[in-house]
Parts: structure tokens; sequence; C-alpha cells
């Protein structure tokens, strides 16, 4: 809805994929910034599915859920999207080098996870 309602906005047709992504990924934050705020408010309760392990996949996801918000963005779009450091700078609004150092440094914590996963194992 978003994105049909700034169509006109668009300059660069070319650009139209990065531009939706940009939209989305605004839109994601906030959900999450809305979802983050209902949790605080509202009491824990012990939920079964929630405590139920899914092996590595879960574990991936709970190392992932621990990165900034910002560094799994960055990670996301570039490892599982594909797409390219430049681009990602575009969608995210952030300076090349700023991605850069964020998808790095996100690696590297996910690869440290995996190691202390495996030897656990």
């Amino acid at each position: 809805m978003k994105a049909f309602q700034k169509w006109t906005a668009i300059q660069d047709q070319k650009a139209v994929k990065a531009w939706l992504f940009s939209i989305a990924y605004r839109a994601f934050l906030d959900h999450y910034r809305k979802e983050k705020r209902r949790k605080e408010l509202t009491p824990e309760f012990d939920d079964p599915v929630a405590q139920a392990t899914m092996g590595a996949a879960m574990d991936i996801a709970d190392a992932m859920a621990e990165l900034p918000e910002d560094c799994r963005a960055a990670i996301m779009l570039n490892l599982a999207y594909g797409y390219s450091h430049d681009q990602v700078s575009k969608i995210l609004d952030m300076p090349l080098g700023t991605v850069k150092s964020h998808v790095q440094r996100g690696k590297t914590r996910l690869r440290d996870f995996l190691q202390a996963y495996e030897g656990v194992r």
C-alpha cells in the first residue's frame, strides 16, 4: 500500500526493486518496534512451542536475533537475497563502508556461534 501511494515519487525507474526493498525494510522496522513495545508492556508467559528446540535452524535464528538491527538487515540482504554491498547501501540508506563492516562483523559473529554449536554437538 505504501509503495502504491508513493509510486509517483520514484525518479529512477531502474531502481524500483531497491526502492521497494527500502519501503519493506522501513515497514519491518516499524512493525518490529511496535512488537517490541508490546512485549515490554505485557507479562511473559511460558510458551511450550517457543521452548521446543528445532535444531541448528532455531539456533541460527537466535544468533541472528542477537545481532543489531542494522547488522541483521545488511546480512540478510547481502547473504540471503544476494544483493551487493553497494545495493544494500542504497536500500538501507547507509554508507558503503558501514554496510561492509556490518556484514563482516555479522558473519564473524555467526561463524563463531556455529563453531561453538558444532563443538557442543
